[in-house]
């Protein structure tokens, strides 16, 4: 007679399970981990194809022709971080980010070398007459990410990219100390003059956890000194990193 064998011991079926388990748990931490990658990864590009597109903009100089408004040229692109309210004039909670088209005269600025000078001499704005911006646009990290400074926290300051209004030629300008509360009906020149904005590099450090905390890996999308073009934006290899610098 052939004996059959019984059914699995309670140590069997404890071990099968617990392996089962863990094997769960590995995939499951795994796809996680990818995924939280994947967003990452997506909130970085994201944020230098807004800042691309900035470039993009300010690319050749256009008339500015609403309500038959022909004298008017839009220079480039304000982009201001920290603004305390939104286009809608509610508190910005959202650390949304702006952005803006500088216009002004469109025949001035000669007999001026530097930049921000010819610029004042067109009188350039972000306002029109009523103080209502021209043309402005909001942006919000994709994935709940935060755009911070080497030091930690929101990055608070503004970046002026705009072309010469006689050469053409691209120049990028930083602010930061201070962003410019334009959503509080503040304007780009104050005595005829663009205060606070100078040539430099500047570093956005992109924290995937949100504002909540400094630590830890932060991506650095990095606008170079002269930076003219598209070309002037790279994201940092982690030799060169300047925002993780705080952490180690």
């Amino acid at each position: 007679m052939i004996k059959m064998k019984g059914g699995f011991t309670l140590i069997e079926v404890s071990l099968f399970l617990a392996i089962t388990g863990l094997l769960f748990l590995g995939v499951t931490i795994g796809v996680q981990n990818s995924v939280f990658q994947q967003r990452y990864n997506d909130s970085v590009q994201n944020f230098v194809e807004f800042l691309r597109s900035a470039y993009a903009k300010t690319e050749n100089v256009q008339n500015y022709a609403e309500g038959g408004n022909t004298d008017k040229a839009i220079y480039g692109k304000l982009i201001t971080f920290g603004e305390s309210n939104n286009l809608s004039g509610e508190s910005n909670t959202d650390g949304e980010i702006f952005m803006y088209s500088v216009i002004g005269n469109a025949s001035c600025g000669s007999g001026f070398n530097g930049t921000l000078e010819a610029l004042g001499a067109c009188e350039v704005s972000v306002l029109d007459e009523n103080g209502e911006p021209y043309l402005a646009e909001s942006y919000k990290p994709k994935w709940s990410a935060a755009i911070q400074s080497t030091e930690g926290g929101l990055f608070n300051g503004a970046i002026l990219i705009t072309r010469h209004p006689q050469s053409g030629t691209i120049f990028t300008f930083v602010k930061n100390n201070g962003t410019v509360e334009v959503n509080e009906g503040k304007g780009l020149i104050k005595d005829g003059k663009i205060e606070g904005f100078k040539p430099g590099t500047v570093d956005f450090c992109v924290n995937p956890n949100g504002d909540t905390n400094d630590g830890g890996a932060r991506a650095d999308v990095r606008i170079k000194d002269g930076a003219r073009n598209t070309s002037g934006i790279e994201v940092m290899p982690d030799d060169q990193n300047a925002c993780n610098k705080k952490a180690q």
